[in-house]
């Protein structure tokens, strides 16, 4: 029982934490069946197949062309591995 609360209670602080992520950096969120980046999902049911990239879909990030969060058209958005998309922003 003990071991359930703690399991409950590390998952409740670990939505909270990708909430406050979520609401400090701008993403929109659409609210289906569960909370779902919009970014991520338009470019899940618009760009991503699995043909044509070897990763299962959360493997990749989902890049703002033009840096712009709040722009979720299918044509601002590109599907990239982590690493690229790093060094895109000059991180790497």
């Amino acid at each position: 029982m003990e071991g359930e609360l703690i399991g409950a209670a590390i998952i409740i602080i670990a939505i909270v934490l990708i909430v406050k992520y979520i609401k400090d950096n701008r993403y929109n969120q659409t609210y289906t069946d569960k909370p779902r980046l919009t970014h991520r999902k338009v470019a899940y049911e618009f760009l991503y197949d699995r043909w044509t990239y070897s990763l299962p879909f959360k493997k990749y990030v989902v890049h703002h062309k033009d840096k712009n969060k709040l722009n979720n058209s299918v044509d601002n958005l590109q599907i990239l591995l982590p690493k690229e998309h790093s060094k895109l922003h000059g991180y790497s």
